[in-house]
């Protein structure tokens, strides 16, 4: 079963639904799922643009939906 563009071959379902659901709550950035140091890692990146955020790679799912959340304007 294929998975969502950048992600590893072999990851954990609930990873590739956790990519799904961030690439639509955050569209600017693009997601990723790739061997870390110790284990698989979320990648999100984003061409650079008038400053902020660029990339955040971690473990933890919860943390990437702070810090990209974070980037997003008051409204």
């Amino acid at each position: 079963m294929a998975g969502p563009p950048g992600a590893r071959p072999g990851a954990p379902l609930w990873m590739l639904a956790e990519v799904v659901r961030l690439r639509t709550a955050f569209p600017e950035f693009s997601f990723g799922i790739c061997a870390g140091w110790h284990g698989l890692t979320f990648e999100a990146w984003r061409e650079p643009g008038p400053g902020g955020l660029c990339a955040v790679i971690t473990q933890d799912a919860g943390e990437l939906w702070q810090e990209l959340a974070a980037t997003q304007p008051e409204g």
